[in-house]
């Protein structure tokens, strides 16, 4: 069974170091449509960034190939990363030492186009719509 695990980390690797060229930290592999001990999604991060988290689903195609097909919500950390300035330069009139946090996400947890760094965001809204935009205010030095 851990042979199983294992392949299935390698492949979510090798999946996101071809798309994106950077390494990532596969964290755990869950499932969440109901069958215990047969993942179909993992927690990822990029390497050295642990708090860039993000999805990736994986599911074994139609045809008997084997072959398995991957999605993932990186795009999330592109769009957060692109309005995140914004949020910031607003909140911070009110609050001036306020610290800003911007998560966005859907129910699957995944992008459905496929996005790059420096993304705009309306490039991002016009193919994800509907999705939540979570931001976080901290307004603590202890943060």
């Amino acid at each position: 069974m851990d042979d199983i695990f294992l392949n299935i980390i390698n492949e979510i690797s090798s999946y996101l170091k071809n798309k994106y060229e950077e390494k990532f930290v596969v964290v755990r592999l869950v499932s969440d449509n109901g069958e215990v001990g047969v993942p179909n999604k993992a927690y990822v991060h990029p390497e050295g960034r642990e708090n860039d988290w993000f999805a990736v689903r994986f599911e074994d195609s139609d045809d008997d190939t084997g072959i398995q097909t991957f999605s993932d919500g990186y795009g999330f950390i592109f769009a957060e990363q692109a309005i995140l300035p914004a949020y910031q330069a607003l909140i911070m009139k009110v609050i001036p030492n306020a610290k800003i946090t911007v998560e966005i996400e859907n129910e699957f947890e995944v992008t459905r186009a496929s996005h790059k760094k420096n993304v705009s965001f309306e490039d991002f809204t016009a193919k994800e719509y509907p999705f939540a935009i979570n931001i976080n205010v901290f307004v603590s030095d202890d943060v």
